[in-house]
């Protein structure tokens, strides 16, 4: 009988982010932790998840997305980021950021740091984290994509997360220093993924609306090509890709609630009902479905699996593996096999939501933190609570069996978790149920 995998953790020096033996430091500006509370409240509730089917969003069509260069200003000068300057030195200070292999490094890009868009590309190497390079402005919510030695990043918000609607990040190259790319609609809060030799950027939010476009971006391509929308607006939609499928499962619909979520999101009728405000004064509801696109022209195709927000989308061999997800007031641990027009359920993990789903070799995923719902404990409470976990479990894909590894150390979602060269696994950011930063630490199997 195999061995059930083990994880160690191995942080990433906590004393230089801020973490004594306690925990993580409790010292935040007011103003952070009005946003980072938000993320789990509903009205009444601390924490409180939705306990009625969502409200149709506004919206019956994604609006058309503005274009961010003709919008934006042009970028400042972009600051130092030595390693005594910035604050990506300490890479567990951040949300809303991404995690790419670029050749043999791990570089994360972006993401809020101290009320703002981080502008630094911070390089995670097996044993030192160090200041990697510039964007041209700082930004959260977007997307690096890694395509040929290069990284496309596209998009995503440069501004406090309490304004509402939030100025939009242009797109650019980077592979050591950053080049403007041919510019998308802008966007925040969306999805992309490599398919063929295109990147395609899925959903997003623009303005106060989430929506529907999808567009994608060729190799060598002047300009970027609409491919056609998604049945559904939807944001932080789930996304994989094979040579001959595009799959988006889950994410979230929603509408904007003013500039102080603390105040005007809670007051929306729509919101209170059965959704909640998140990190972008935005109230966002579940989107259950899972759709596929076989080719550019084609026409999408709804699949019989269940998900949600904060699901996860992973290829593993031929067969692309959604997982969890957020929708109608409960959380799903239901995994699924996706090939071709056929769809199969394959395991079930603890349900749970906004975690990572990062494969291993020989045919395992690793599903680490997230979300679980969990009984309130606040006396003003009638329904669960969203908190952070640290359970990690190990899915064998073949034979459909699940595993349960040594926990993360820090509980926390909205992380990145990425494999590194020696196969342990680099996990990045993200919060805990408070709100308080997670340090960074590695999962070893």
């Amino acid at each position: 009988m195999p061995r059930a995998p083990h994880a160690e953790q191995v942080p990433l020096d906590p004393a230089a982010v801020g973490i004594h033996s306690a925990g993580v430091h409790p010292t935040r500006s007011h103003n952070l932790l009005l946003v980072f509370a938000a993320v789990t409240m509903v009205s009444g509730c601390s924490h409180c998840a939705p306990d009625s089917p969502s409200p149709t969003p506004p919206e019956a069509q994604g609006p058309a997305l503005p274009d961010a260069s003709a919008t934006l200003p042009p970028a400042a000068q972009p600051a130092s980021c030595a390693v005594s300057s910035v604050t990506s030195a300490k890479p567990a200070h951040r949300f809303g950021h991404t995690t790419s292999r670029l050749g043999t490094r791990l570089l994360t890009v972006g993401g809020y740091v101290e009320h703002e868009g981080e502008r630094c590309l911070v390089a995670a190497t097996l044993d030192s984290v160090l200041p990697a390079g510039t964007l041209s402005e700082g930004r959260w919510g977007h997307t690096a994509t890694a395509v040929e030695g290069r990284l496309l990043v596209a998009g995503g918000s440069r501004d406090d997360p309490e304004l509402s609607p939030p100025r939009l990040a242009a797109a650019g190259w980077y592979d050591g220093s950053w080049v403007p790319a041919p510019q998308p609609a802008g966007r925040a809060w969306h999805s992309a993924v490599l398919w063929e030799h295109s990147v395609v950027l899925v959903g997003g939010r623009a303005g106060d609306s989430s929506s529907s476009s999808v567009e994608a971006l060729d190799r060598g391509a002047a300009a970027w090509a609409a491919l056609p929308d998604l049945p559904v607006p939807a944001f932080g939609a789930a996304v994989a890709a094979l040579p001959a499928q595009l799959v988006v499962s889950g994410g979230a619909q929603g509408h904007g609630c003013g500039s102080d979520c603390a105040k005007d999101c809670y007051a929306d009728e729509d919101c209170r009902r059965a959704a909640f405000c998140n990190r972008m004064s935005f109230c966002q509801s579940g989107q259950p479905g899972t759709w596929a696109l076989t080719t550019p022209e084609g026409k999408w195709e709804r699949l019989p699996v269940t998900s949600g927000a904060g699901a996860t989308a992973t290829v593993s061999g031929e067969l692309i593996v959604v997982a969890g997800g957020y929708a109608d007031g409960e959380a799903s641990g239901e995994v699924w096999g996706i090939r071709g027009s056929s769809a199969r359920k394959l395991a079930t993990i603890v349900p749970r939501f906004h975690h990572t789903a990062t494969a291993l070799p020989a045919g395992r995923i690793v599903f680490a933190g997230g979300e679980l719902l969990a009984p309130c404990t606040d006396p003003d409470c009638d329904r669960p609570m969203r908190v952070a976990t640290t359970s990690v479990e190990v899915l064998d894909v073949a034979t459909g069996t699940v595993s349960r590894a040594a926990p993360l150390q820090y509980a926390r979602t909205g992380h990145t978790a990425a494999l590194d060269i020696d196969g342990s696994i680099l996990v990045i950011g993200g919060t805990d149920t408070d709100g308080r930063p997670a340090p960074s630490e590695r999962l070893k199997f």
